[in-house]
């Protein structure tokens, strides 16, 4: 079957050529295509105002799952945040739950400023945001337990960070994070991941909104100068680190 939608669902039924009053169809069946990978160029975002989520929201049957929708946003009308009822509300449940939002994204070798607005309350160091680029090649499926190398404060090998290194919660007002990073060419999934445990919370899980990524020009920060050989009217020695080393 050619030219259907990315990220959409479709069902499929069939009936034998033979039949000819239309009782012979067969159960359906259902599958969704892959997301196409968005050249980020120097610069990409999104703010959850088109007519369509063109975000991945690997949920499973959970019942704490990603939504898009308006029930919490920064400006505007929509946003991605976690709902225990279809998006009709900011709130989730009990019950252990790991999901994520994701989106394809390809990018050339370079610095990228990642930007985007977030708030997520939660129970102590149980209930958390983390939000990572991962290698296309990973697969993430919705469960109750995290996958092997996450934590509030560590990512699995190849993952790269996005908010700081640890754990995003305990926050119930919008806040901006933006983080720096060095991104080999390649295919990666911007991954926002809500993970909560089976016991108490604290209203509201996690929102997203204002997604932003912007390539740094020049992506060379000069850092520890210093001098020496220093005479009256003279200096010999001038050092700094990373593109250029003493």
């Amino acid at each position: 079957m050619t030219g259907l939608n990315a990220l959409t669902t479709y069902y499929v039924r069939v009936k034998p050529d033979c039949d000819t009053d239309g009782s012979h169809w067969s159960s359906s069946i259902s599958f969704t295509t892959t997301a196409v990978a968005t050249e980020v160029g120097d610069s990409w975002s999104d703010n959850f105002e088109g007519a369509t989520c063109e975000w991945e929201l690997i949920n499973g049957t959970l019942t704490n799952a990603w939504a898009w929708g308006t029930a919490a946003n920064n400006g505007g009308t929509h946003a991605l945040y976690v709902s225990n009822d279809n998006g009709f509300t900011n709130e989730y449940s009990d019950g252990g739950t790991m999901v994520y939002a994701t989106k394809l994204l390809s990018f050339a070798t370079g610095k990228y400023e990642f930007s985007y607005d977030w708030k997520a309350n939660g129970e102590s160091t149980w209930d958390f945001l983390r939000v990572a680029l991962v290698p296309a090649s990973v697969t993430l499926s919705a469960g109750t337990t995290l996958p092997t190398g996450l934590s509030s404060n560590a990512v699995p090998t190849g993952w790269i960070a996005l908010d700081g290194g640890s754990k995003l919660n305990l926050v119930d007002t919008w806040q901006t994070a933006v983080n720096a990073v060095n991104v080999t060419a390649g295919n990666y999934y911007l991954v926002f991941a809500w993970r909560n445990d089976s016991g108490g919370g604290t209203q509201p899980p996690a929102a997203i909104d204002n997604v932003g990524i912007t390539r740094i020009a020049c992506a060379y920060d000069v850092t520890n100068l210093a001098v020496s050989n220093i005479s009256t009217t003279t200096f010999s020695r001038l050092c700094w680190s990373n593109r250029t080393n003493c």
